[in-house]
């Protein structure tokens, strides 16, 4: 069996004799008749030991890339953590190659919603976190993918910049509404009324709570969501004509953004779910999340799972956070107010009337 066949199999010992062999004439950088070297191969089928043997040897190049897709972005796609850790341990992988098409090892991750590949992959001395490929960045493509769980890593890591998540986020709402809509067009899903809207906006719900999307950016979308609602003729005649995918998310969002920036949470921290027409309880400490008081027979509410799954040390830091908010207002605000000036408003002597 040669390198490639060996490297296929995860055949250790005979990738050691064949890498070892001086009188062995061949590339280990050649592909095979399928377009792919060794080292592809081995990242395909997960063989972490093959993996560590060709990059013991110094003619391997662990960037090369197969139909546009490197050993590293093969171990992102698969959730290969242990061929990944292999691969970055190698100070020559380039932890940030890749194109448009095929994204590189964060994004493909991110996207994935594989945690333990971003937790991996942010760890990494050289990892750039907001890099954008096509125009679109790791939290943009986990926002539209709605991948909860690595959206929560990123916007757990402070490189992390926000951007356009939140449009991301909608997008991922927009896309679900559409499935749903095509998968049964008769069914006709509103803000308040049809229980599965409340699920299509978990990367919406992510990025509320994690108190990162300031004001000015909610209210930014805000404003180009308002444009899609329906008229009224089109909510009279929806019956008969259905609304768009982007007016029915229009009519389950605007409301929950809208009383966001009053400060009201219609969304639950814990589960995710929406809840357009109602202001939900919020946690007594830090009074930025809420919570769903609805909880299946045999389990406990959302607030004490949440509170549980890490929302214990979350919550203290919120508080610091808005502490330390409320005190710079208040230096700021000391500092603007204009002392009076004798003489009255116009802040000299009264001029005599003539």
């Amino acid at each position: 069996m040669d390198l490639w066949g060996s490297c296929r199999v995860g055949d250790s010992e005979r990738v050691r004799f064949l890498l070892s062999n001086e009188h062995a004439n061949f590339d280990p950088n050649d592909v095979n008749d399928a377009g792919k070297t060794p080292l592809i191969l081995a990242a395909e089928g997960d063989h972490a030991c093959c993996v560590k043997l060709l990059l013991a040897d110094p003619r391997v190049n662990p960037n090369l890339a197969c139909f546009g897709r490197s050993a590293l972005i093969v171990t992102a796609a698969g959730d290969y953590v242990r061929t990944m850790e292999v691969l970055l341990s190698d100070p020559r992988v380039d932890p940030n190659q890749g194109d448009a098409k095929h994204g590189v090892p964060l994004h493909v991750s991110s996207v994935l919603n594989y945690p333990a590949g971003v937790t991996r992959l942010l760890r990494h001395a050289r990892i750039q976190p907001n890099q954008s490929v096509g125009g679109m960045t790791a939290i943009f493509e986990a926002s539209a993918a709605n991948s909860a769980d690595t959206l929560r890593l990123l916007l757990a890591d402070e490189r992390v910049e926000i951007g356009t998540a939140l449009l991301g986020a909608t997008m991922a709402t927009t896309a679900a509404v559409g499935r749903i809509s095509a998968a049964s067009p008769a069914d006709h899903l509103t803000p308040s009324h049809n229980g599965r809207s409340h699920h299509l906006a978990h990367s919406l719900v992510v990025l509320l709570a994690s108190c990162r999307v300031g004001p000015l950016r909610i209210a930014a979308d805000l404003a180009s969501m308002q444009t899609w609602l329906p008229s009224k003729r089109e909510l009279r005649m929806s019956d008969t004509t259905p609304l768009s995918p982007r007016q029915t998310t229009a009519r389950m969002l605007v409301p929950v953004l809208e009383a966001q920036l009053r400060g009201e949470r219609r969304w639950c921290a814990h589960c995710l779910k929406l809840t357009p027409d109602v202001d939900l309880h919020r946690c007594g400490g830090c009074k930025q999340v809420g919570y769903c008081d609805l909880a299946p027979p045999g389990q406990k509410p959302c607030h004490v799972l949440h509170w549980k799954a890490g929302h214990k040390q979350e919550c203290a830091r919120l508080q610091a956070e808005a502490k330390e908010r409320e005190h710079i207002a208040l230096r700021h605000d000391g500092k603007g107010q204009n002392k009076k000036k004798p003489g009255g408003r116009g802040g000299g002597k009264k001029g005599r009337r003539r």
